[in-house]
């Protein structure tokens, strides 16, 4: 009797969680949209047929980056599902811009342009079929490990953020003509990615590589006029950075843990820049021409072991944050100098670490 009553429990239990798929032949796991701070929203009623609507679309519209994760497999081939997703996206597009949900100003509608999560993908090459995606605007290729071609992008031209990571069969990031929309790269632990051509990239506004060793080449760095972020750490292959005095909008940059990097001159014009990183970059030495930084409010050497002199830095007038923590300027040097400089956005604290470096160094020029 009891094995009975449990038997019973356990099928109603089954029954309540499993309803839906068995009235609308669904899966909602397919349709989920990730929300970014806001958690994931399972949509309440997405039925398999064409007519399908959401029954709160306001949530989606107040969101930062709505976007669509395809949690199927995709593979090349007959297995690659390309007119499914099609078909799934379009339906989920005309569900929110045609939803009956009010609020006092009016009908809601999809302000933002849709991101598609393809992440672990079993594909080679970027589908150049997903040009006919509606409000498509950001492509996600997270651990996609077997892509090794990415030249299909430029057919989708709406685009303006891409990210890549764990491709590690990609060598090339090519130049793309067509994304002339383009305002976001992101590209990260791609092992054998050996060149990233922005030639034509002038409206890209914010730019991060991280993690690419075999990284050397990254033809038309020097030519991103609009660009305001550009990070590129863990990349040991660099040793010498093109002349950056065109990037009259930049106004953060980091180099971090470059182990590679030697050569930083091409930094010497870049008199608009607020921030600059280049902890880690073991090789550098030489540090005069970041005097002519004369808005730079934050600089961070942290463990650039092979410092020399920085009397050029006393010329930075606006600098507030000055980072020497692991390096042989501070060595007998109290910590809490050090760390008052790097710390309290106080441009005295730095002065006074300055004044620090150079009586201990006038100090052993007597000794």
């Amino acid at each position: 009797m009891k094995n009975e009553k449990s038997l019973t429990s356990m099928c109603l239990v089954a029954l309540i969680v499993c309803w839906p798929q068995f009235v609308f032949g669904m899966d909602l796991r397919w349709h989920s949209v990730d929300c970014g701070k806001h958690g994931r929203y399972e949509p309440d009623i997405f039925p398999s047929d064409s007519g399908r609507t959401i029954t709160d679309a306001r949530l989606l519209e107040i969101l930062d980056e709505p976007a669509f994760r395809w949690d199927r497999p995709l593979r090349e081939g007959a297995a690659f599902r390309i007119g499914t997703l099609l078909n799934e996206w379009n339906a989920l597009y005309s569900s929110i811009k045609n939803s009956k949900y009010k609020d006092p100003e009016g009908y809601y509608r999809v302000k933002h342009k849709i991101g598609l999560h393809l992440s672990g993908a079993k594909i080679t090459k970027v589908p150049a079929e997903l040009c006919q995606l509606q409000k498509f605007g950001r492509l996600y290729l997270h651990g996609c490990q077997y892509l090794t071609d990415v030249s299909n992008l430029k057919e989708l031209t709406g685009l303006e953020k891409i990210e890549i990571s764990f491709a590690n069969y990609l060598t090339e990031f090519p130049t793309l003509a067509g994304l002339t929309r383009l305002r976001s790269l992101t590209i990260s632990s791609c092992n054998n990615l050996n060149k990233v051509d922005l030639s034509r990239r002038n409206r890209l506004t914010a730019l991060t590589i991280l993690s690419c060793p075999s990284l050397t080449d990254i033809p038309g760095l020097e030519n991103l006029i609009n660009v305001q972020n550009i990070t590129i750490n863990y990349c040991d292959g660099i040793v010498g950075l093109p002349d950056l005095s065109g990037l009259k909008c930049l106004s953060e940059l980091a180099f971090c843990s470059c182990k590679g990097l030697r050569n930083i001159s091409g930094l010497r014009g870049l008199a608009h820049l607020k921030t600059l990183d280049l902890s880690g970059c073991i090789r550098v030495h030489d540090v005069s021409v970041l005097g002519n930084l004369t808005s730079l409010r934050e600089l961070r050497l942290y463990s650039c072991i092979n410092l020399k002199d920085i009397p050029a830095l006393r010329r930075l007038e606006a600098l507030e944050v000055l980072s020497l923590q692991n390096t042989p300027l501070v060595e007998g040097i109290d910590k809490s100098l050090v760390n008052a400089a790097s710390m309290n956005r106080d441009h005295e604290a730095v002065i006074a670490l300055l004044d620090a470096i150079e009586a201990r160094r006038c100090g052993r020029a007597k000794e």
